[in-house]
């Protein structure tokens, strides 16, 4: 694959088009280059996801995302750079992994939701709804760009964007914002920071403090992950319906913003995946107060617990009934799988 699109092929564009062009392949390469280390130096971690953990719906959404960020990624990183011919065709195909790495990065972060508020099923249901609508925008993504070849070459370049794709750009944003708030605020809750102040309370938002192992793992977890993201979409947005750019230098952005919240969603989970089968008495090692539902369907919070260190092998001592118990490890249980 060239590094660059040939020098022939931007001789036939004029000069400030051609600049760009040659600045978003870079850019295109580069971002390549980063997923494809990422995916090298996570090998091990995600073999023992594939061969050592039991394989359900949250790691196989992983790896389907993973697979759809990379055909996406370093498809258009071809398209870019490489004579393919038969452009709009095959920025097509290419551009219909897109909803499949980013609604996958999403869908990956909603179990942790649903994990946090399994009690409350009409939360659980709303961030689902939100997720359809990541979904569902993320699609539009195939319909909203055209391209064509740059003269008598097999050289591709991109001739328009539709306003609104930048939908697939501005739901995941509001979503991954949502996301984080809703965690955030759960966790403040069990940390009981409000009993210390506004300061305080400020204080574990922003660093954890008051939280327990667990909480604060997702709460830190999440902070990076929204940080990345968010930050992420709002300049691929502002580029994105920037007038005064040319149509192939707004998607400058785009493939560095899917590839970096694949990244980071991909990492939180495998965080949460591994570390809690690895070291489960590190992260369980903590007082919570965990809100259960009884058969009744009426919502009790248990008083605050011990969550004593657990060593393979040692049920956990927890001055609980034997119900409420059994509620905590299932609760273990949707952290770890995601169900």
């Amino acid at each position: 694959m060239n590094s660059t699109v040939e020098p022939i092929a931007l001789a036939l564009l004029p000069p400030d088009i051609a600049r760009k062009l040659q600045v978003t392949s870079y850019i295109f390469c580069g971002t390549s280059a980063i997923f494809i280390w990422d995916a090298i130096w996570n090998l091990h971690a995600d073999y023992k996801l594939l061969f050592k953990t039991k394989i359900g719906l949250p790691t196989l959404v992983y790896f389907i995302s993973r697979i759809g960020t990379m055909v996406f990624v370093i498809g258009y990183t071809m398209f870019s750079t490489s004579p393919i011919g038969n452009c709009n065709k095959t920025g097509f195909i290419f551009s219909i992994f897109y909803p499949v790495g980013v609604s996958g990065s999403a869908l990956l972060f909603f179990f942790r939701v649903r994990a946090v508020f399994f009690a409350r099923k009409y939360i659980v249901w709303v961030f689902f709804a939100l997720w359809i609508c990541v979904f569902a925008s993320c699609m539009v993504i195939p319909f909203a760009g055209r391209a064509t070849n740059i003269g008598p070459t097999k050289y591709c370049i991109e001739t328009q964007n539709k306003p609104f794709g930048g939908a697939a750009v501005i739901v995941p944003n509001v979503h991954d914002t949502l996301v984080f708030l809703a965690i955030s605020y759960q966790l403040l809750c069990l940390s009981h920071a409000e009993q210390h102040g506004m300061i305080n309370t400020i204080r574990a938002f922003v660093s954890g403090s008051y939280l327990p192992a667990l909480s604060k793992s997702i709460l830190h977890n999440g902070q990076v992950y929204y940080m990345v993201t968010v930050v992420g979409n709002l300049l691929t947005t502002i580029v994105y319906y920037q007038v005064g750019i040319s149509p192939d230098y707004r998607d400058m952005l785009v493939i560095p913003n899917v590839v970096l919240t694949n990244i980071m969603a991909c990492y939180v989970y495998r965080n949460t995946k591994l570390g809690l089968m690895e070291d489960p008495g590190t992260l369980l090692s903590a007082c919570s107060r965990i809100e259960i539902q009884n058969n009744a369907g009426e919502h009790q919070v248990a008083q605050r617990i011990d969550l004593m260190k657990i060593q393979e092998g040692n049920k956990v001592n927890c001055p609980l009934p034997c119900n409420y118990s059994a509620e905590i490890e299932q609760m273990k249980a949707r952290i770890n799988s995601g169900r």
